[in-house]
């Protein structure tokens, strides 16, 4: 083991934000102690928080599981990265916290061998609100009548509105709702659709310091109808994403949308979000300690088959051709550019953490006039043909994991991109050339880019 007083020595330890630090601290000051894993210790003392900077494989991480016991920890620095699936499949979630730009260019998350839990504490009713709503006509007099009588049997604030029809935007209702009771009551709320029955009193909601917290079925989709807020300006800008997504994207799925704006907000903010455990808002009527029931649902993951396929976040995480971090520019001049970088998988330990932490920090020094830089995490030739089909507009970008990365790598980018538009459509494919990693350009567009991710950047 190495121990966390040497973290400024430790080279693997990739770059942290101000709030994923403090996460960290929290965390360390929970548990009984802190250390690095080093893949090879197979016996973990009770209540230690451990960090896992590397990659490691199924074999490891089965290793490491079964040295934890249920109150300890493990922090996972890089958890964008897919190299740590097999270890997030034998833990359950308990938070992220997105990127914050060359500062913070990876998200952070943590789990345990067990679901989250509140802190011992005491909680006040007044401390939070239960808020839900339905258009006018859309649920029966009894349901909403139920869920009312419920909230004043545990003393708590609540507010069941019946919106009018004419009142309200087209397909953005709900989230406007949500908006306008953040901004009225500046308390956290727990959101909860009308046919949810409160159990219990909800102490995790209401316990939670996070921006936001929501549940995700055991097939990764995202579960609209029992959500946390937190009146925070991270939580505001998912909202707002959310909206106009909503509003470009009426036909798709809640979940899908809300997914999708909770994608691009963790990838250029350090929203912090907790993963809600399945027994918190059970659907089996069998299971009785559940604090909130939820009405099963039928798999909708079909709906989004064909041109608009389901990608479910099992692990919390981005999969392309979805952004693992958004940069913008202070001065744009030029189309997004997306760097892609690929088989991260094979490569040496490490080093797909160096390349993103090198581009990020070089984006940072000089844009060269690029509106936007998205960088993607690729593991197969076939990741990568379906985001150059689908990708909107802007340059995309393959670069290796072992590349160098000066601080004008994208200066000696535009330079090259001013040339290839000076070619042929069909000659752009042939441009080649940034330090040790190869590049080839392509540009495309169309009105919202919708394929298997929907590509909208967040306006702030």
């Amino acid at each position: 083991m190495i121990l966390v007083n040497e973290l400024p020595s430790y080279s693997a330890m990739p770059r942290l934000g101000e709030a994923q630090r403090a996460r960290l601290r929290q965390l360390a000051e929970r548990c009984t102690g802190t250390v690095f894993w080093d893949k090879a210790t197979t016996t973990v003392a009770p209540g230690t928080l451990v960090i896992v900077p590397e990659p490691i494989d199924a074999l490891r991480a089965e290793t490491l599981v079964d040295s934890l016991d249920e109150t300890s920890v493990v922090v996972i620095p890089t958890g964008a990265s897919p190299a740590f699936d097999p270890l997030k499949a034998r833990l359950k979630a308990h938070g992220v916290i997105g990127t914050d730009g060359a500062a913070s260019p990876h998200q952070f998350w943590w789990g345990g061998r067990r679901s989250l839990a509140p802190q011992t504490g005491i909680y006040r009713p007044d401390g939070i609100v239960l808020a839900s709503c339905c258009l006018a006509g859309t649920q029966p007099d009894d349901t909403l009548a139920r869920l009312r009588s419920e909230i004043d049997l545990f003393g708590l604030t609540g507010m069941v509105a019946e919106l009018p029809r004419a009142e309200v935007g087209y397909g953005t209702w709900k989230i406007d709702f949500i908006i306008d009771q953040l901004d009225e009551r500046d308390l956290p709320l727990l959101w909860l659709a009308p046919d949810v029955s409160v159990k219990r009193y909800p102490v995790l909601a209401q316990a939670l310091d996070c921006d936001l917290a929501f549940h995700r079925r055991a097939n990764g989709v995202v579960d609209p109808r029992v959500m946390v807020f937190r009146p925070t300006e991270a939580t505001r800008a998912l909202l707002q994403v959310w909206r106009k997504l909503s509003l470009a994207c009426p036909d798709l799925p809640e979940s899908f949308v809300f997914d999708q704006a909770w994608i691009l907000t963790t990838a250029q903010t350090p929203l912090e979000t907790a993963s809600l455990p399945q027994s918190y808002c059970e659907a089996d009527p069998t299971i009785r300690a559940a604090t909130l029931r939820v009405p099963p649902v039928f798999d909708d993951t079909v709906i989004c088959a064909g041109r608009y396929p389901r990608i479910a976040h099992r692990f919390g995480r981005p999969r392309a051709p979805e952004p693992a971090l958004i940069m913008k520019s202070p001065e744009p001049r030029r189309q997004p550019v997306i760097v892609v970088i690929s088989a991260h998988r094979d490569a040496p330990q490490g080093s797909a953490c160096a390349a993103l932490q090198s581009l990020a920090s070089a984006f940072a020094a000089d844009s060269g006039g690029f509106a936007q830089l998205e960088l993607v995490l690729c593991e197969e030739t076939a990741e990568m043909s379906q985001l150059m089909a689908s990708y909107d507009e802007g340059w995309v970008v393959p670069a290796a994991t072992d590349g160098y990365f000066p601080s004008d790598t994208f200066v000696r980018l535009a330079e090259r991109t001013r040339a290839a538009c000076s070619l042929d459509v069909s000659a752009r494919g042939s441009v080649a050339g940034l330090f040790s990693a190869a590049i080839s350009a392509q540009a495309r567009w169309s009105q919202y880019g919708l394929g298997p991710f929907i590509r909208r950047p967040l306006q702030r």
